[in-house]
């Protein structure tokens, strides 16, 4: 069977559409950049962290869609966490540990997108841990001690690249807390 010609300018739209949603894989290539300059505060709260609580934000739909699930994001968050040697809390283990370390991870994508179906994305990943409030030392609360992020532009059928992101973002997290050590 005989496939019909493409028109030229639907050839180049889908060329961009492959060029765009490759600067997401492009950017992770070159490594996460923190989303704010990780200063030596940030750092410091990571000294001496030997235990965390994964949590994944439920994802954008089109994720689910495609058969990335978040549990499966979370599955290799933790399976990262334990191969470096920090213990992996449980949600009832985490609420009795000093400090209640909480590694975070979110993912989002713009509703608008280019006619091709490439969109904005963003990846977050946080450590949240307890913290006394100055003013008020009785006051505790959760608070972020530690960020970094990927901002890039993806395709819907490249959104596999997202999984692998999440991945360089815990690698990176991972490295800062043995750097803190």
């Amino acid at each position: 069977m005989e496939r019909a010609p493409v028109p030229p300018g639907r050839r180049r739209g889908r060329v961009r559409a492959a060029v765009l949603s490759g600067l997401l894989l492009f950017a992770g290539l070159l490594g996460p950049r923190p989303a704010a300059a990780q200063d030596e505060p940030d750092r410091l709260s990571l000294r001496g962290l030997k235990s965390v609580y994964v949590i994944v934000e439920d994802l954008p739909a089109e994720f689910q869609e495609k058969g990335i699930l978040k549990g499966r994001i979370q599955a290799a968050m933790e399976e990262k966490v334990k191969q470096a040697g920090l213990v992996l809390l449980s949600r009832e283990a985490w609420r009795n540990t000093p400090g209640t370390p909480l590694l975070y991870a979110n993912v989002n994508l713009s509703k608008a997108k280019t006619k091709d179906g490439v969109r904005a994305c963003s990846i977050n990943l946080c450590l949240a841990q307890r913290a006394n409030m100055e003013r008020d030392p009785a006051l505790r609360t959760l608070a972020r001690t530690w960020q970094a992020g990927i901002v890039g532009l993806v395709g819907e059928a490249d959104l596999e690249v997202v999984v692998s992101q999440v991945g360089t973002l815990v690698d990176y997290f991972l490295s800062e807390v043995r750097a803190a050590s």
